[in-house]
């Protein structure tokens, strides 16, 4: 069932027992049925913004890009609060994240100057991709409304799923919305794919980035078994990544489950797995 709402109504009404992503705007109603209970998990994901490196090459561009979108208004708005403020490219429960990392505070006015000692004073004209999916689409238009005020102007293009991860691979792209979960809870498997530069040309490296400084302690903490080490070597490529930023995380989301309350037995994982 994927439509959420359809999902949602088919667990109320008791044709199934138990209803996966449940959507934030959803939860308050499910927990008014005295029959359903939440189950409600920290994830392993990050909902981001990419940027398309070759496209988008100057980097106080893509810095004022990030300056301009308030996360709170996002998280509020969208998830209703039933999601966390990502200061990092990793979420919390990820080996290798940097728990020092701090998050950035809106700031629209140093956007317009980064945009104006980048040679756009009057901002400029972009497109946004984002996949047919409401939540997301709504993060978007947030967005859209946000880079308005700093003079960037946005164009929101919505592609069906299938043909969204194909456009996300061509090279013609500017900045899109997408997500990743790091299923094995290690730093290497959202680092490695997303920004090694082998990984580019239809793999997960989609905004094209090329650091061969952030290549090195990939491939480093990659054939480390030193934990401690290999800490230390994501910390570092996470500093990089965020001067550089080929993407800028925005939330953390939660993974929400609704089932009825007679079901036992049921272990939900942080990875989104159940037992």
């Amino acid at each position: 069932i994927p439509e959420n709402s359809n999902r949602l109504i088919a667990l109320e009404t008791g044709k199934i027992d138990i209803a996966y992503d449940i959507s934030s705007t959803d939860v308050k109603g499910l927990l008014k049925d005295d029959n359903l209970k939440l189950v409600s998990k920290s994830s392993l994901g990050t909902d981001f913004v990419s940027i398309n490196t070759k496209k988008i090459t100057d980097k106080r561009v893509r810095q004022a890009i990030e300056l301009g979108v308030n996360k709170e208004d996002i998280s509020t708005a969208v998830f209703e609060g039933m999601t966390e403020l990502a200061p990092s490219l990793l979420a919390p429960s990820v080996f290798g994240y940097d728990k020092n990392v701090k998050l950035k505070p809106y700031n629209p006015e140093k956007a317009k100057e980064l945009l104006k000692e980048a040679g756009y004073p009057d901002g400029f004209n972009i497109k946004l991709w984002v996949n047919d999916e409401s939540t997301r689409v709504d993060m978007c238009v947030i967005i859209q409304d946000q880079l308005k005020a700093v003079g960037i102007n946005v164009e929101i293009e919505v592609f069906e799923w299938g043909t969204y991860l194909s456009k996300t691979l061509e090279h013609n792209k500017q900045l899109y919305l997408f997500s990743w979960n790091v299923s094995s809870g290690d730093a290497d498997a959202a680092l490695y794919p997303m920004f090694h530069s082998s990984q580019r040309n239809g793999s997960a490296n989609r905004s094209n980035y090329v650091s061969k400084e952030a290549d090195e302690l990939l491939d480093r903490a990659r054939n480390s078994v030193n934990e401690d080490e290999r800490n230390l070597l994501y910390k570092q490529v996470q500093d990089i990544l965020q001067r550089d930023l080929p993407h800028y995380t925005l939330v953390f989301p939660k993974l929400n489950l609704g089932m009825n309350k007679n079901v036992e037995g049921l272990i939900m994982k942080k990875t989104g797995y159940i037992d």
